[in-house]
């Protein structure tokens, strides 16, 4: 399970970014029209706060609601995940006379010919595993050795084109094998973690990285019950109307967003929205679940009497360019827009007003990696009482929790999907 930053994406969501049913795809190329919007032009963000939201806003009454907070515990195979991955951080390549298996990594000259053009590199170097150019390519160069040439083909369609330009197509390879290096990752021994991590034991690092993986999902398990307790109050919220200068400023937020991803893509708009599954009722509802997200927000910090000052910002900036490897947080203010920090920041902020305000249910459970699904092993619930302004801490309940089953205010996170403030690269 990917955990690092996880928590971060979460709480660095964008209120203009309330994009629902789109895939991660799509939710990264909006990032990217944001980043890339947000560093080469003039801040064009809505200020914080919408003034007089309490005026189209009557807020559902928040004070004691439920609000449930998912904390996964720290299994095994996590820390054997974990530790893995640090161990594959100082791993080496060798080069090899064996055939290549998954994992090696080869370089030679390619030649592609896809029917309308045809492109010849050197030196192009891929990992078999990674699937570059897909899974049929990786098992015909699987089993190869060095100074060895081959020449295959692959039909390509919507599933396993790696190009949009590919779908439907016959594309012939020609590959030569100029070299094979195969990944010697260190075995994770006490030699290993004494003498290159520098920990006193096996079982000092155990326990920090244990300690790491708790601390993590904790504040994950913290940014996600903050738009859990904002989405329930949005819910529950009464929205009389939507100013329309508010509602022209989602609607061209939402729209360029779209438009970037077609562009992206290589698609019209309507492709890509059908690509989507997106119709114009979908992207109606997104308009005004952006703008009704700005209203809430709004209104809360209006009734709360919150207010995010400049050092709230830079302190949040910092944790952000930190988290996600900038160098500082002025690094990060290079190519995003300050007001959407604030944004983001009043999120964080009322959502910590919200939990303070409500008794917060702590559900325990573990991550299953085998099946992919989320066990429950929790047979009690423990309730959280909310401390006030200050925030909150862990309050045991002597007595078991009954879930009640009118409770109409589930977290329903169809309503908006968040969008991270910055473009992160997965690592496959």
């Amino acid at each position: 399970m990917k955990r690092q930053n996880m928590y971060l994406a979460a709480s660095l969501t964008l209120a203009l970014g309330a994009l629902s049913g789109m895939t991660a795809l799509a939710e990264e190329a909006a990032t990217e029209a944001v980043t890339e919007a947000a560093g080469t032009a003039e801040s064009t963000m809505l200020a914080f706060p919408i003034e007089n939201a309490l005026d189209y806003v009557t807020l559902f009454d928040y004070e004691g609601m439920k609000v449930e907070k998912t904390i996964y515990e720290v299994s095994d195979t996590d820390l054997a995940s974990e530790m893995e991955m640090e161990a594959s951080e100082h791993a080496t390549r060798q080069a090899t006379n064996a055939a290549s298996k998954d994992g090696d990594t080869l370089t030679g000259t390619i030649r592609i010919d896809d029917g309308n053009s045809n492109e010849e590199m050197e030196d192009f170097s891929f990992t078999l595993g990674y699937e570059q150019f897909g899974s049929e390519f990786d098992e015909n160069l699987t089993g190869v050795t060095e100074g060895s040439e081959h020449d295959f083909e692959i039909t390509y369609d919507e599933e396993t084109a790696p190009y949009q330009d590919w779908v439907d197509l016959t594309v012939r390879f020609h590959f030569t094998v100029n070299s094979i290096e195969e990944t010697i990752t260190p075995e994770i021994n006490d030699e290993f973690v004494t003498n290159i991590l520098g920990y006193d034991s096996m079982e000092a690092y155990t326990e920090e990285v244990r300690t790491r993986l708790e601390e993590q999902n904790e504040e994950y398990a913290l940014s996600a019950a903050r738009s859990t307790a904002i989405e329930q109050v949005m819910d529950g919220s009464e929205f009389s109307s939507i100013p329309e200068e508010l509602y022209s400023y989602s609607e061209s937020t939402v729209q360029a967003s779209y438009a970037y991803m077609a562009e992206m893509f290589g698609m019209s708009m309507e492709e890509m929205m059908e690509a989507f599954g997106v119709d114009e009722d979908s992207l109606q509802e997104e308009i005004d679940s952006t703008s009704r997200r700005y209203l809430l927000l709004s209104a809360l910090a209006a009734q709360a009497e919150l207010t995010v000052s400049d050092e709230e910002i830079m302190e949040f900036a910092e944790a952000t360019a930190q988290a996600y490897g900038y160098e500082s947080a002025d690094d990060l203010l290079a190519y995003t827009d300050y007001e959407e920090l604030r944004w983001a920041a009043a999120e964080q902020a009322i959502g910590d007003y919200l939990l303070s305000h409500s008794n917060v249910v702590a559900v325990y459970t573990e991550y299953d990696a085998d099946d992919l699904s989320i066990e429950d092993d929790t047979e009690d619930w423990e309730i959280l009482e909310g401390l006030g302004d200050e925030g909150f801490d862990v309050e045991v309940d002597d007595e078991d929790f009954e879930e009640d089953e009118d409770d109409d205010f589930e977290d329903d996170e169809d309503d908006i999907v968040d969008v991270s403030l910055f473009d992160e690269e997965d690592e496959e």
